[in-house]
């Protein structure tokens, strides 16, 4: 399941770097069919910060002008069930 937002910023990605959403559509693909494989579990965020109780994970894709990034988390892990919540550039802290 792509949250609102994740598929706003993928149809943004479209248009502005065709490149680049294609490798994360072809990632997507990959979450879609084995979470657990490693091309898309190559970042995890500490569990248990908030209302998250599950990890979150990561997986950047190069773009021609910066990087993007995926990040998703289990909905339920048995099933396979998951929820990308976050594509687009990373964010810079200051």
């Amino acid at each position: 399941m792509i949250q609102e937002l994740a598929d706003l910023a993928l149809d943004a990605l479209h248009r502005d770097e065709p490149g680049a959403a294609r490798r994360i559509e072809d990632l997507l693909d990959v979450l879609e069919g084995n979470p657990q494989d490693q091309r898309v579990r190559q970042h995890r965020l500490r569990a248990g910060l908030g209302p998250l109780t599950s990890a979150v994970w990561g997986f950047r894709v190069r773009g021609g002008s910066e990087d993007f990034w995926v990040f998703w988390r289990f909905l339920d892990e048995a099933a396979g069930e998951v929820s990308v919540d976050y594509i687009g550039p990373r964010g810079t802290s200051r």
